[in-house]
């Protein structure tokens, strides 16, 4: 339960793996917390119960991590006879030993379905938007599934990943569901918040791919784009546009990056291309956007003496609108001539006064 809520904390649904010998590597940092305790509601570490001492009996070789389910993961429910919601009569014609949750998601968008569903490590099945997956209720750790089965993943039967980097495809008498958005190559998006993930996620991108995302939310709205997560083969590219295909390029981005990349558009639109060429593949990228209020300038108080002159008619200021300054004959300004509204609602620059 506890690495379930670390994952909640990091803004995730749930934990894929649990991993106890500091398989992500070993932190200098001094260990303060011995022992841990959340409940099924804890949303964040200081929901739980800690106890805190500086005699911790474990070492540093064994710092816990967790694995977690990335967005567009709608959870883990509970199977049940004999009115299973997924009967194995159902199941995808995918070979057992190909099955993985790139393989499942792309297999059920192709069909059409709003749903991939993955259970057992070699089963695969499909639902459309309206299947009800949660009838028989969340699957949550430590809990028993059933009267014999524990909450518990197995490692999807084709994924060929080792620890702490490997796919789980959730147990007996439970599934993982995914929305099929994931992956997919190009789409339109309008929803005020969203990721996009690179071709066939979260496996390889394929070769020679060229997709085209758009992304639309309300007038008067900016949009707050991040990558989260880029490794892009030699001379494959995303490029991402300040509206449509004509507009202004933001970036065009290449190769990896482990910090984030942040950006904004001036507008309530962008535009996003990935090129893929024939030579190679990688692990691909993860945006996140949503959108934000766009904070409007209003007209700024001037001193006598000051001009103001603009293209605007009335009193408030879009993003990127200027204003220039002058003054009257006689007068010699103090400042900047021209100042231009931000994306914060603040004008770029001090209101210049006139002296004579």
């Amino acid at each position: 339960m506890e690495a379930r809520t670390v994952c909640k904390q990091l803004g995730f649904v749930n934990v894929m793996w649990l991993w106890g010998n500091s398989e992500f590597g070993v932190s200098d940092l001094p260990m303060s917390v011995c022992d841990i305790s959340c409940d099924v509601s804890s949303t964040s570490l200081n929901d739980c119960t800690i106890s805190w001492t500086d005699t911790c009996t474990c070492t540093a070789m064994y710092q816990a991590g967790v694995t977690c389910y990335f967005p567009g993961f709608l959870g883990r429910y509970k199977e049940k006879e004999p009115m299973r919601m997924f009967p194995v009569s159902t199941r995808t014609e995918i070979p057992a030993s190909e099955i993985t949750i790139s393989i499942c998601i792309h297999t059920c968008r192709e069909q059409g379905k709003s749903i991939a569903v993955l259970s057992s490590a070699d089963e695969c099945y499909c639902g459309d938007e309206n299947t009800d997956y949660w009838q028989y209720g969340e699957a949550i750790p430590g809990e028993m599934i059933n009267e014999y089965t524990e909450y518990g993943s197995q490692q999807c039967s084709g994924d060929t990943g080792t620890d702490p980097y490997k796919q789980a495809c959730a147990g007996d008498w439970q599934f993982d569901v995914y929305d099929t958005y994931i992956g997919a190559c190009g789409g339109d998006y309008t929803t005020d918040t969203g990721y996009i993930y690179s071709p066939n996620f979260p496996g390889f991108y394929p070769p020679n791919q060229s997709c085209i995302w758009t992304i639309t939310v309300s007038d008067n709205n900016i949009i707050e784009l991040s990558i989260l997560m880029m490794r892009l083969s030699s001379g494959d590219f995303l490029t991402i546009r300040d509206g449509n295909v004509h507009s202004t390029t933001l970036g065009i981005y290449t190769g990896s990056y482990v910090d984030v990349v942040k950006l904004n558009s001036s507008s309530n639109a962008l535009w996003l291309h990935f090129f893929s060429n024939h030579n190679g593949t990688d692990k691909g990228f993860v945006i996140a956007y949503q959108d934000t209020s766009l904070q409007l300038c209003t007209t700024p108080t001037v001193t006598d003496h000051l001009i103001i002159s603009s293209a605007h008619q009335n009193d408030i200021f879009n993003h990127g609108d200027v204003i220039t300054f002058t003054c009257k004959s006689g007068y010699g300004l103090i400042g900047e001539s021209l100042i231009s509204c931000q994306d914060d609602g603040q004008w770029s620059n001090n209101i210049p006064t006139c002296t004579g």
